[in-house]
């Protein structure tokens, strides 16, 4: 799942890189989860009662699914993966030290369990 996520991100990650002026991945991910989940945003915006809540639903999924696609560079002192909303662990310990409990850990994340939906879909 982590593979076809990092896959299909991976255009938007590369015209974010040659743009060199934006500190910030955020924006790479916002055009891409548009682009993977259309409407998404749209039924978070309904959902939501306040636009401080519209934000914070985008803002999560958004940094949940960077955790997803960034998931493999773990280890590098990026700036855009400075103070994750989560620890990678949540994300890598599925994929390489798989055991119930870190599967339920991971799907405790409604994201993560949506985004495992889509995938499977």
């Amino acid at each position: 799942m982590t593979l076809y996520f990092k896959t299909a991100y991976k255009p938007f990650f590369e015209e974010w890189k040659a743009q060199r002026g934006s500190p910030s991945v955020q924006p790479s991910l916002v055009s891409f989860a548009k682009h993977e989940f259309p409407g998404l945003f749209d039924q978070l915006n309904k959902l939501a009662i306040s636009a401080s809540q519209r934000e914070a639903c985008s803002f999560v999924f958004i940094e949940l699914l960077k955790l997803l696609v960034f998931s493999h560079r773990h280890n590098k002192n990026d700036e855009y993966l400075r103070d994750p909303l989560i620890d990678f662990a949540t994300v890598r310990d599925p994929m390489y030290k798989y055991s119930r409990q870190a599967q339920n850990k991971f799907f405790d994340y409604s994201t993560y369990a949506f985004l495992f939906a889509w995938f499977e879909s």
